[in-house]
């Protein structure tokens, strides 16, 4: 099962889920193959994307388990996500560590 399996928790699982840390590091999670396409200013791909905020790496572990390491994901620009958020792409949901 895959770390990201948790996150899909409503029938219309997105194609393009980040993570964020502290609202400063972005991880791409799930969506690799539209990357490319992600990251163009004109790019196409599916919408929305989906980010999950993080209040620390230790939040995000005690939300998806202690083996997800955010070294096997690819890195994201905050300037990138800023164009998503902007372009009303992206839709940002807080997550709880309680």
């Amino acid at each position: 099962m895959n770390a990201v399996d948790q996150f899909n928790e409503d029938s219309n699982d997105p194609e393009i889920i980040l993570i964020a840390i502290k609202r400063e590091s972005y991880y791409l999670v799930e969506g690799e193959d539209f990357l490319n396409q992600l990251l163009l200013e004109d790019g196409t791909f599916p919408c929305p994307v989906q980010c999950l905020h993080f209040a620390s790496k230790f939040a995000m572990r005690d939300y998806v388990g202690e083996d997800v390491s955010l070294a096997q994901y690819w890195g994201v620009n905050p300037s990138i996500v800023e164009r998503l958020r902007r372009n009303q792409q992206l839709v940002d949901i807080e997550t709880s560590s309680d």
